[in-house]
């Protein structure tokens, strides 16, 4: 989802943090091509919904996002560069600022893995297991 390589991205910065926080909220903003959020705060459920499905969430503090969007209503078309890897939101001024992100949706957003995407990558453990569970318990074959 995000690499170096990608350009072009869509990324919303805003104060509001009056977002829906359904499932379909988190898909309205991944349809509309936004990658990344910008803000100062988000609530947890639209937080863990956009990062389900594939949409960073940065939070930064009030001063940072109202100078970003500052500098984005003054220049328009400018750009900025939201780096996940490096963890680092470059503003269109030139001026960098880091973000925190859990290690794990880290990884997630960077191989574009979901939660079945996840369990996908232990498919052949439990292929295995479901063949021993068939071997050692044959009465319950039917049920898997």
């Amino acid at each position: 989802f995000f690499s170096s390589r990608r350009r072009h991205t869509r990324f919303k910065c805003d104060w509001s943090s009056d977002v829906c926080s359904s499932d379909l909220a988190a898909y309205a903003t991944l349809d509309f091509g936004v990658r990344a959020l910008i803000g100062a705060s988000f609530g947890d459920v639209y937080r863990g919904n956009c990062m389900q499905n594939g949409v960073l969430t940065i939070v930064l503090p009030p001063d940072i996002v109202n100078s970003l969007m500052r500098q984005l209503q003054s220049q328009p078309g400018t750009t900025m560069t939201v780096d996940l890897p490096q963890q680092t939101v470059t503003a269109p001024d030139g001026t960098q600022h880091n973000f925190d992100i859990d290690a794990t949706r880290k990884e997630r957003l960077l191989k574009g893995l979901d939660d079945v995407g996840v369990t996908l990558q232990y498919l052949p453990q439990i292929e295995a297991f479901e063949a021993r569970y068939r071997t050692d318990m044959p009465w319950l074959k039917h049920l898997i």
